[in-house]
């Protein structure tokens, strides 16, 4: 923090200028601006600042002192900013259309599936999980409340686990090994809607990692999925997938 007064951001062009306008109180209003220009693989920003000192002469000379005064916070603010952003995941989240929200737990059954990695086999566990899930629920007169969904418990490099699951208008259960009964998470969470091919998941999930942390967040618990459209029955470019992750 540097003296009193607001800092308005009253202009953006995406990834190429953001304007605002500095309110100091009685010492005046000045511009100042960022610009952005891609080098490289990183982005060179420039900070500037204007205003209007008037034809006092001693307005002209303390223009002249400009940098002497201000040049020093403009230095530590870029530095800390370049800290800021270096820090944060390489994904980008710039196109990413994330909301906060609260959701209420879901009752649903569920069957644990373990995968090889490539989406062509965790695509086939989903279908042997959902495969396992209809018949019980058929045996058990349960209705579907809700469209399927995917519990992400782990993703490593060689194995990808996750919990098929269908919610279901039942409070209580008794399982039938491997088929458990339990609820989806419930709290603060924030949620995108990914458009397209499932093989997409991962970059959407890795941007909505990037998205909380450039808000000083980091995901609680697992990533779900909710697979809102039916791949037999919508274009693949066209198939909606909603990601929630909780926070903290």
């Amino acid at each position: 923090q540097v003296g009193e007064g607001s800092y308005t951001i009253v202009a953006t062009e995406p990834f190429e200028r953001i304007d605002v306008s500095l309110d100091f109180g009685p010492q005046g209003i000045a511009d100042t601006w960022y610009t952005l220009t891609p080098v490289g693989d990183g982005t060179r920003v420039n900070w500037g600042f204007r205003t209007d000192l008037g034809l006092n002469p001693a307005g002209r000379y303390f223009g002249l002192l400009m940098d002497r005064f201000v040049g020093n916070d403009y230095e530590q603010g870029l530095a800390k900013l370049k800290t800021l952003v270096e820090g944060l995941p390489a994904a980008d989240f710039g196109p990413l259309q994330a909301s906060e929200t609260e959701v209420q737990p879901q009752a649903i059954v569920y069957v644990r599936q373990r995968t090889a990695t490539d989406a062509p086999a965790i695509s086939a566990g989903y279908a042997a999980g959902y495969m396992q899930l209809l018949p019980y629920m058929a045996e058990n007169d349960l209705r579907q409340a809700a469209p399927p969904i995917g519990i992400e418990i782990q993703s490593g490099p060689d194995e990808y686990v996750f919990d098929a699951a269908i919610p279901v208008d039942a409070q209580a259960l008794q399982p039938a090994e491997p088929i458990q009964f339990g609820h989806t998470p419930a709290g603060a969470v924030v949620r995108v809607t990914h458009v397209g091919d499932y093989a997409g998941l991962t970059g959407s999930v890795e941007a909505l990692s990037a998205f909380l942390a450039a808000r000083g967040h980091r995901g609680s618990g697992p990533v779900w999925f909710v697979f809102v459209d039916d791949p037999t029955q919508v274009a693949a470019d066209a198939v909606r997938t909603e990601i929630y992750q909780r926070y903290e």
